[in-house]
């Protein structure tokens, strides 16, 4: 009817209905956005970070999984605002190149290590609250140096062996604690792989066989079935490399070569086409076996082992995702170290 488009202010006294819309001014604020809104402007807003919710909201955090100088630790860190990492808890086994992380927005979780008894499970961190990890279930063997990433439901794990290269690739249901499913294969049998997802899909790129590849494959979160071929990397010196994703995009930075030599390249894919990767920027050193999450906004990208200084590398490090550009300094992370995994409660993929 005619009237119910010619509302004034006496009939909304609170003001939260007005004429004319009011752009929320900053993420996660006690706030309200005046004016009247569709359901796709409310997500738009949404996932970049900046709709404002009556009590202030969740803010996300990252994260990190330590490993090398500090093997069974987890630190933390909003990203919203850039800042040092602080100690979140303890993992339930040293997780030496580690596979994951995945992550809804609720829980983390990781799995796989080098060797000993976390080799072959699953454990999570409540986001909510610090604290120290709880095991979650079993993967299907001893595996390490593979990748994990996920949506809110599913987190997907491309396994991987350092003596014996695999194909598996397994998943889990996020929400509720058991072990792994069968999901597919990879392509081929690699190692040194990582991975990065939207809403809908996971890529990883295979790392090395040997040799090393600048292979991406993809699946589809929904579905079970095996991989197919996404496209090429810009370059091979990937083994190793970091994965993360926007909704939109799947971004890997950093990774090494076979002489052990690392790469400060950031490059992208679009996901819901496939094709090949397209140049984003440079991290500010070479890294090798770093590790990466996101916001729907930034990427983050910590620790690794730098080319110049060689050695181990505590440095914290971002990109906004929707354009392209050279990484900025973030913070510091607790210690150095490598071969370390990150999730968040906030992103792409969610």
């Amino acid at each position: 009817h005619t009237e119910d488009y010619n509302m004034s202010i006496k009939d909304w006294s609170g003001g939260i209905i007005t004429k004319n819309q009011v752009t929320p001014s900053g993420p996660y604020q006690k706030s309200t956005a005046s004016g009247v809104w569709t359901l796709d402007q409310a997500y738009s807003y949404t996932k970049q970070g900046i709709w404002p919710n009556a009590d202030g909201g969740a803010i996300p955090i990252a994260v990190n999984a330590q490993a090398s100088t500090i093997a069974n630790g987890y630190t933390f860190f909003n990203i919203v605002t850039t800042g040092n990492a602080s100690i979140f808890g303890n993992l339930v086994y040293e997780r030496g190149q580690m596979m994951g992380g995945v992550s809804s927005s609720t829980r983390g979780m990781w799995s796989g290590a080098d060797g000993g008894s976390g080799a072959s499970n699953i454990e999570y961190i409540t986001f909510a609250t610090t604290g120290n990890g709880t095991l979650f279930g079993n993967l299907s063997g001893d595996y390490f140096q593979g990748a994990g990433a996920s949506n809110s439901t599913r987190g997907i794990w491309f396994m991987a062996n350092q003596s014996t290269p695999t194909n598996v690739i397994e998943y889990t249901t996020i929400a509720s604690t058991g072990n792994t499913v069968d999901f597919g294969n990879s392509t081929a049998n690699t190692r040194g792989k990582g991975a990065g997802a939207t809403t809908t899909r996971v890529l990883c790129a295979m790392g090395a066989g040997p040799p090393i590849v600048n292979t991406v494959e993809y699946v589809t979160i929904a579905s079970t079935g095996n991989a197919s071929d996404f496209g090429d990397l810009t370059t091979t010196l990937k083994y190793k490399t970091a994965g993360f994703g926007s909704s939109t995009r799947v971004f890997f930075a950093g990774g090494g070569g076979s002489t052990g030599s690392a790469t400060n390249i950031i490059e992208y894919f679009t996901a819901a086409s496939t094709g090949n990767a397209t140049d984003f920027g440079d991290l500010d050193n070479g890294l090798n076996a770093p590790a990466a999450t996101s916001s729907s906004v930034k990427g983050i990208i910590m620790g690794g082992y730098g080319s110049s200084p060689f050695g181990p590398t505590n440095v914290i490090q971002y990109i906004t995702m929707a354009s392209a550009g050279n990484a900025l300094d973030w913070g510091d992370l607790t210690a150095t170290q490598y071969g370390n995994r990150a999730c968040s409660s906030g992103h792409g993929g969610l």
